[in-house]
């Protein structure tokens, strides 16, 4: 995979981790109430937070064949998540949250296509050649 030239990649690929590690966390704890009180609070949230994930990920990855990468290795994670969450006594894996999971990082994806997916080089400097 082909990095973008950030001055600052070592620190946005550590925070890219951070956020996997959180998703991973967030995933294992018990659902928060208000989360049910929300027609498809679950799935919005799995789209949102993959959304989110490609979408970052994209920044850092600028070829239409890495980001086509990064939304299958979301998508890898999201499996992941739902056979972790099957161990889990309080959890319970769902293939609908794997779709959602899908559907927000090719939803990430398409957002790396416009204005939002350049928030990371207006951030922050290009490397000195």
């Amino acid at each position: 995979m082909n990095p973008a030239s950030l001055s600052h990649l070592k620190l946005w690929r550590g925070f890219g981790r951070f956020l996997i590690l959180a998703m991973l966390v967030v995933s294992v704890l018990p659902m928060p109430r208000g989360i049910g009180a929300v027609p498809m609070g679950d799935k919005i949230g799995h789209a949102l937070a993959f959304c989110g994930l490609v979408l970052f990920y994209a920044q850092l990855y600028p070829l239409r064949r890495d980001r086509w990468r990064c939304v299958l290795g979301a998508i890898a994670f999201g499996a992941l998540i739902e056979v972790v969450q099957s161990f889990v006594p309080y959890r319970s894996a769902e293939f609908l949250d794997l779709v959602a999971d899908a559907v927000g990082a090719v939803s990430g994806l398409l957002l790396a296509s416009t204005p939002l997916g350049a928030v990371l080089r207006r951030w922050d400097s290009p490397r000195p050649a």
